[in-house]
């Protein structure tokens, strides 16, 4: 691991070991497997912010392009190509990371560019094997796994008519991935689910809480419960014995009777009061 990289970005570690480089499809992959996101937007973004070290617990990066390097009026593609090449090789240098490198998404706009691009790609990945993508699942190569083929421009189920990675085409690049053998989970809807379940469990808390709150005891009843049971509303008690609530007024009122003690002036051992009468 390089220590210390000279005027090179620092990102630190989070909850996961993976890191996402790219624009907005590399924001959506990395929002739905957990994952850091580390922008590269622009074409001047990429050189300057690929300068970059992780935190030490970042493991895997997956590096996704944006399709600005390429799909603009004055894109020039070999250009293009050269920057994405040394973003790589800087992001590799800076870091002691897995490295897997997706391709730029077509654009239904630019069928020519994509169709050159998929055909540069496939090249690569004959010689390094970093390039994610050519590689065959069912026979079938990625783009045509998620139906994104340069030429086709009304299969918009996975990739929309930009390029950009609907929430299917994002489940669907995990299935791919782990295929693979990498073990990338991207479930759109377990992750769904799971937000669905934490707000039915918030507003469960809610509604117990109104339960608990009318179910709560009040001062009156904690009284009843904690001291003497005997306090019909006919009278009051003093020194009553405990005993179980009564359901009735006649109960509890027969029951404080027996119980009650008798006045003081009855009372033949009321001690200096019975001494003095004598």
């Amino acid at each position: 691991m390089i220590a210390f990289v000279a005027n090179a970005k620092f990102m630190g570690s989070g909850k996961s070991d993976t890191v996402v480089a790219g624009g907005e499809n590399a924001s959506i992959l990395a929002r739905a497997i957990g994952a850091q996101h580390w922008p590269l937007l622009s074409i001047n973004e990429y050189l300057i912010r690929s300068k970059v070290v992780f935190g030490a617990a970042i493991k895997r990066l997956i590096y996704f392009p944006n399709g600005e390097l390429f799909f603009h009026p004055e894109s020039n593609f070999a250009e293009a190509t050269k920057i994405m090449l040394e973003s790589i090789e800087m992001l590799a240098d800076c870091n002691d990371v897995k490295i897997m490198i997706l391709p730029v998404l077509r654009h239904c706009g630019y069928p020519d560019i994509s169709q050159k691009f998929i055909a540069w790609f496939k090249e690569q990945s004959k010689d390094d094997d970093r390039f994610i993508g050519d590689k065959e699942i069912d026979e079938k190569k990625l783009v045509n796994w998620i139906n994104a083929t340069p030429r086709d421009t009304t299969s918009t189920e996975y990739v929309n008519d930009e390029g950009i990675a609907t929430k299917a085409g994002i489940k669907r690049l995990g299935e791919y991935l782990n295929q693979l053998g990498d073990a990338f989970k991207v479930n759109v809807a377990q992750e769904r689910f799971k937000n669905d379940q934490i707000q039915s469990e918030s507003n469960g808390s809610v509604a117990n809480g109104q339960v608990n709150v009318r179910d709560k005891p009040t001062s009156s009843s904690v009284w009843t419960n904690n001291s003497r049971d005997c306090h019909s509303n006919g009278f009051k008690t003093r020194g009553a014995a405990r005993g179980k609530p009564q359901t009735s007024k006649s109960a509890a009122q027969e029951d404080c009777s027996a119980h009650r003690p008798a006045p003081y002036y009855l009372n033949k051992n009321r001690g200096r009061g019975n001494y003095r009468g004598r």
